[in-house]
């Protein structure tokens, strides 16, 4: 993606920092469940290896 637009101290503008923000929050908390999710099919899965074995 592009970089972010700097003002005049070399600094991020203010409003892509809070837009980068405003997208970046809701993307993680959003990738949590998934997360927690994959870990217990995970499990399942090496239980079944096991199993198998």
């Amino acid at each position: 993606m592009g970089e972010l637009a700097h003002n005049r101290f070399g600094r991020p503008a203010p409003c892509r920092v809070i837009l980068s923000v405003i997208y970046t929050v809701p993307c993680r908390l959003l990738s949590l469940p998934a997360l927690l999710l994959r870990r217990d099919v995970s499990k399942e899965a090496d239980l079944l290896v096991l199993r198998h074995n």
